[in-house]
């Protein structure tokens, strides 16, 4: 996982075991869809907040380093 201060993922953890209690109770197909809504609407916001060429480059940077461990942390993925 990223590190982050301790403090700061106290200060996070509530909103997100709100949003995966939310995401949990729906279909698989569903829940892509609604994460896609929940990032997408998180670095928008942040983004029209600060619009310029480094917070997106921030941004759009800490998305590919989320999805780089969201692989690492799955490991092999076999078909169906």
């Amino acid at each position: 996982m990223p590190y982050i201060e301790e403090k700061d993922r106290e200060e996070l953890e509530p909103a997100i075991r709100a949003i995966l209690a939310m995401l949990k109770s729906r279909k698989p197909r569903a829940v892509a869809g609604m994460l896609n809504y929940v990032i997408s609407k998180i670095v928008w916001s942040m983004w029209t907040h600060d619009k310029c060429y480094d917070t997106g480059n921030t941004l759009i940077g800490a998305l590919e380093c989320a999805k780089t461990e969201c692989t690492t942390q799955a490991g092999p993925v076999r078909r169906r």
